[in-house]
């Protein structure tokens, strides 16, 4: 994305200069994504298919981004992001390990 934005508006990329819609998408964006992934983990929860351990991971890594201090360079910076990063490959590898074989 970075490369076309960059040759069709230059001046967004480096900042000079932000249109109201482009700035209105980033706003929403992040918390439309967190409530999605939130209702993702709940589904996952009710469904019962994949570890329930895996599915609260996932609810619970979403207030932990937004909750713990964004301080640059620290670890309370990432630990929403490893989370959610582990609840993510659980699920994944329980997919794909569970997967039903062809026969």
């Amino acid at each position: 994305m970075w490369p076309t934005l960059a040759r069709v508006a230059p001046r967004v990329v480096t900042g000079e200069v932000a249109a109201s819609y482009l700035t209105t998408g980033i706003t929403l964006s992040a918390p439309v994504f967190g409530i999605g992934i939130v209702l993702f983990g709940l589904a996952t929860l009710k469904a019962g298919v994949y570890p329930r351990w895996a599915a609260v991971l996932l609810i619970v890594s979403i207030p932990v981004t937004v909750f713990l201090p964004p301080t640059e360079g620290t670890f309370s910076e990432s630990i929403g992001q490893i989370m959610a990063g582990s609840a993510f490959m659980i699920l994944g590898w329980h997919a794909l390990r569970a997967a039903p074989t062809r026969s």
